[in-house]
C-alpha cells in the first residue's frame, strides 16, 4: 500500500509546494528524456500546431541551458 506522502496526502498544517503544470511536466521530462523525445516525435507526427507550441514551451522549461555570465 502506498504511503500518504506518495499519494499526495499531507498532515494537517503541511503545505504542498505550488508549482505550475509546465514545471511538473518539465520535471517529468528531466527524469525521463526518452519519454520527452517519444512524445515530441508523436506530436510532430500527429499533433496540432497548438499541441506542438505547448510541448515546445514545456521542453524549453525542462532542457533550457542557462547562459553563463562571464561577469559574475
Amino acid at each position: 500500500m502506498a504511503t500518504p506522502e506518495a499519494e499526495g496526502i499531507h498532515e494537517p498544517g503541511q503545505l504542498m509546494k505550488d508549482r505550475s503544470h509546465d514545471e511538473a511536466v518539465a520535471e517529468l521530462f528531466q527524469a525521463d528524456p526518452f519519454y520527452a523525445a517519444e512524445l515530441l516525435a508523436e506530436v510532430l507526427r500527429d499533433g496540432s500546431a497548438d499541441e506542438l507550441a505547448i510541448l515546445e514551451r514545456q521542453l524549453s522549461v525542462a532542457f533550457a541551458t542557462r547562459e553563463i555570465n562571464p561577469n559574475s
